[in-house]
């Protein structure tokens, strides 16, 4: 029987180096090719450019678009704003960029030496962005943060630009409207917003505000995400700003500054420059990609909530009209989740307590003082909180002292919120109620008013459906000792 061949003790060392280093030389290879593909495509880009900042008289964006680094032909666009608007600042800010390979203001950096602040949540892509060529030859600033609406303005002040932005871009598959009405801090001449087209033209609606919205965690679809068009339009008015077209893919919004318009950039309709995206990213349960294209689309997220701006009510993305009352359990309840302290609550999701905070981050502080005052000095006292909407305030309050708390709603909206809160919260005590005098029949309208509040507009009797027994707070007192 012949003995086994004997394999030189060094043999899978060897072999083990030499792979290594075939893979190596590999790697070498495919990034000088990308390196030269980008050159040449700068070359090329540069070479229409003289002819391309020539072109006035267009109808759409689309005669103006042109592809180098952006995923469509925002490169163009941008390019041909740069020509015909007065910027006083050459500067961008961009969030939502990935690794910054494919993004919009890339080009605009590496053609025209603007100066860039561009974010992701993504700590591995703002690494690959820092240890790349360009990041070292132009005025790059790279930072990883995930944005929402308390955060964003002290992120956009670590850019250390003036006020006048040259070019804002927001995309960031979620928040998008939301994070731009939180936008304070700068005034840019240009503001590109990605929309979601598959939300239509007919309503100005946008997901509700959720710090941590996730698109593919949202709806398997990945088709459930951001603001239609007409909403982006509505808030883009009320900051001073003027429609002027999409791109052709049927992603990107373009809005200028009112005061910068002129003979050559115009104002459009959303009428005339909505696009209908191509594009087809729908995916299965399972991730997979469907490929389902055009109105078809909109039915598998028929059911997903959005909050219509002009009424500011919720509603599924077909039009149908969502109510808390409708649902019978708080799980099946449409919520967002808002931490108070140690309390993650439960809001409904069109509250805006969140976008409140956000804005004025004091403004319950004195209510929180006063609550640690006072028990501290009657430990054994308790409150009562009337209008208890979902419990933020019983929350507030249960940071400084664990005092029994009993709280009053009597509306049929938040009452779902509240009690499912009070398990959160602990030590609650709930009166459906409404206070008045003990067994009146009370007639009325209730009226939410939208954003975690609602009133109630007394109705001549039998003038409406709606009525309720009143109970006065003694009553109530007595009902829970």
């Amino acid at each position: 029987m012949p003995e086994p061949a004997q394999t030189r003790p060094d043999f899978t060392e060897e072999v083990g180096r030499y792979l290594s280093q075939l893979m190596s030389a590999m790697n070498r290879t495919m990034v000088t090719n990308h390196f030269l593909h980008e050159d040449q495509m700068m070359l090329l880009a540069r070479s229409i450019l003289s002819q391309h900042r020539r072109i006035e008289n267009i109808t759409s964006l689309s005669e103006v678009e042109f592809k180098v680094f952006s995923q469509f032909g925002d490169d163009g666009i941008i390019q041909w704003l740069v020509n015909h608007l007065d910027f006083p600042y050459n500067t961008f800010i961009e969030f939502g960029v990935g690794d910054y390979r494919e993004s919009n203001t890339r080009f605009l950096l590496m053609n025209n030496h603007w100066s860039g602040f561009i974010m992701d949540s993504s700590q591995l892509n703002i690494d690959r962005v820092i240890n790349s060529e360009y990041y070292w030859k132009y005025d790059l600033q790279a930072k990883t943060a995930f944005v929402d609406c308390e955060n964003i303005n002290s992120l956009l002040s670590e850019s250390h630009f003036d006020r006048d932005v040259g070019i804002l871009h927001i995309d960031i598959d979620g928040n998008d409207f939301w994070i731009w009405r939180a936008i304070t801090m700068i005034n840019p001449v240009v503001v590109i917003v990605e929309y979601n087209s598959v939300l239509g033209i007919d309503r100005a609606v946008t997901i509700p505000y959720d710090t941590e919205f996730s698109r593919t965690k949202a709806h398997y679809s990945n088709l459930y995400y951001g603001a239609s068009l007409p909403a982006l339009d509505l808030l883009a008015r009320e900051k001073g700003y003027s429609f002027i077209g999409c791109n052709s893919a049927g992603n990107n919004a373009y809005f200028v500054r009112s005061d910068k318009l002129n003979d050559v950039v115009r104002e459009s309709t959303i009428e005339v420059g909505y696009v209908l995206s191509k594009f087809r990213e729908s995916r299965d349960s399972d991730g997979r990609l469907t490929f389902v294209s055009g109105q078809d689309r909109r039915q598998l997220i028929s059911d997903m909530p959005v909050l219509n701006i002009n009424s500011n009510h919720l509603e599924t993305v077909i039009g149908r009209e969502i109510r808390a009352g409708n649902f019978s359990s708080s799980d099946e309840l449409p919520s967002k989740v808002y931490s108070i302290g140690q309390y993650k609550l439960l809001l409904p999701l069109d509250h805006r307590l969140d976008l409140y905070q956000s804005t004025w981050p004091k403004y319950d502080r004195a209510l929180g003082y006063i609550a640690e005052a006072i028990f501290t000095k009657y430990p054994s006292s308790s409150a009562i909180d009337i209008g208890a909407n979902v419990g933020d305030t019983a929350a507030l309050m249960r940071q400084y002292k664990d005092v029994p708390i009993l709280c009053i709603e009597g509306h049929p909206e938040f009452l779902p919120y509240l009690r499912r809160n009070s398990i959160t919260i602990g030590n609650l005590d709930i009166d459906a109620s409404f206070i008045g005098q003990d067994g009146s029949k009370v007639f009325l309208n209730l009226v939410n008013s939208g954003g975690g509040t609602a009133s109630i507009i007394h109705a001549a009797d039998g003038d409406s459906d709606n009525f309720v027994y009143t109970k006065s707070i003694e009553t109530i007192l007595k009902d829970h000792p």
